[in-house]
């Protein structure tokens, strides 16, 4: 289950960011978000990664692919946020967008309430052991 993602403004332009397909990239976006601390050279990277996973198009617009560069998040996200900058748009449209991208990505790692009832009825009453 995807959850409805907010639309994005950044530099005048509306997006809509959409967790990437894949488990192992929405666990990169989480890890780095993570991993980035009180670190603002780490945390612009970061934003950066979210960012251009979510919204492929600003990826494509930096002329930048997470996969060639080896997954190398910090390469990646570096040249996504370069590349916003660059356009003019600020660094709190950045880190606010980039935000909503984390939330996407992190609320897609675990599976909702609604999917666990449907996999697994743990409302019916457990049944005693065999003796």
């Amino acid at each position: 289950m995807t959850p409805s993602a907010p639309t994005i403004r950044l530099g005048g332009e509306d997006h809509t960011p959409a967790p990437p397909s894949s488990f192992a990239l929405r666990e990169d976006v989480a890890r780095h978000w993570i991993g980035s601390g009180k670190s603002a050279a780490k945390s612009s990277r970061t934003f950066g990664l979210a960012l251009g996973l979510c919204v492929p198009d600003l990826a494509k617009r930096a002329k930048v692919d997470y996969r060639a560069l080896d997954c190398d998040g910090d390469a990646f996200g570096e040249a996504v946020y370069n590349h916003l900058r660059e356009a003019g748009v600020t660094r709190a449209e950045i880190a606010t967008a980039a935000t909503g991208c984390y939330y996407l990505c992190l609320v897609t790692l675990s599976p909702r309430k609604e999917e666990v009832k449907a996999a697994e009825d743990f409302t019916g009453p457990r049944e005693a052991p065999p003796t």
